[in-house]
């Protein structure tokens, strides 16, 4: 059976892109996408709401840029 990356994803367990913790199922979250459109979605963050400023973005595309620092 093959699966596509956008259901390997729905399986995976997330941490918070900035304070690392796991999120749990009851937890208010937001869900921060980078891609094309409404239609391709290339990479994507899950940021608990306590966590999220306003660096949090400018980070995400710097990581997604160069997935190295």
């Amino acid at each position: 059976m093959t699966t596509t990356p956008g259901q390997q994803q729905q399986h995976k367990f997330n941490n918070c892109f900035v304070c690392k913790d796991l999120v749990g199922e009851n937890a208010r979250t937001l869900r921060i996408a980078i891609g094309f459109g409404d239609f391709y979605e290339m990479d994507y963050i899950i940021v608990h709401e306590e966590c999220c400023n306003d660096s949090v973005i400018t980070r995400f595309i710097e990581h997604f840029e160069n997935p190295t620092t």
